[in-house]
């Protein structure tokens, strides 16, 4: 099964590709023609934290490695997810960020100015991942959760960089409403057949 994602940064994005030089520490990861993107490596591992977490929370054991194989897995246990890179609707003209470390007296400290490349708040991706399972399953109903679940993308999640908006195109439900049907279905797991 395909699903499409759409993905819009409310805050400026630092999805880095981890090469610099001496003037930006890292730039945005693009297209060949120019377009920024987030790469689906980054996606499945960020939508790899939010299953393992809504297994921990309902008492799912196990979730999070059905449906994305085993940690360090070896080839062929790759699970039953694939992610695709989301690319940026339009070509972005770069924005830079310069960040320092102030010292106790509130001056800068020697060798910690960063500069990176962001993407610009606002900006919208478009993405889509295949999952082999069937619609409605748990795998999916976790999977949607998870995605419109995500807080942020890109580096710097952790001082409000990259905050986001998900959604699937045709999904009505609420994350809300996804976490009662993910109940629904753990609680017929565990009841068993009729």
């Amino acid at each position: 099964m395909k699903v499409e994602v759409e993905l819009r940064v409310v805050s400026d994005a630092e999805p880095g590709t981890g090469l610099g030089g001496e003037v930006v520490d890292d730039y945005v990861p693009r297209t060949l023609d120019g377009r920024p993107l987030l790469r689906a490596s980054h996606l499945r591992g960020l939508l790899r934290e939010q299953v393992r977490e809504i297994g921990e929370v309902l008492g799912r054991d196990g979730l999070c490695e059905e449906i994305f194989g085993q940690a360090g897995r070896a080839v062929g246990d790759e699970g039953i997810l694939s992610v695709s890179d989301a690319v940026a609707r339009e070509t972005a003209e770069p924005r830079f960020v310069s960040r320092t470390a102030l010292s106790a007296r509130r001056t800068a400290e020697g060798q910690t100015l960063r500069t990176t490349e962001v993407v610009a708040a606002e900006t919208r991706f478009d993405g889509e991942y295949h999952l082999v399972a069937e619609p409605g399953s748990l795998p999916d109903l976790a999977l949607r959760l998870a995605l419109l679940s995500l807080p942020a993308v890109g580096g710097g999640r952790t001082r409000g960089a990259g905050a986001c908006v998900a959604s699937i195109p045709g999904e009505e439900r609420s994350p809300g409403e996804l976490l009662d049907a993910v109940r629904a279905r753990i609680d017929e797991e565990i009841a068993g057949p009729a």
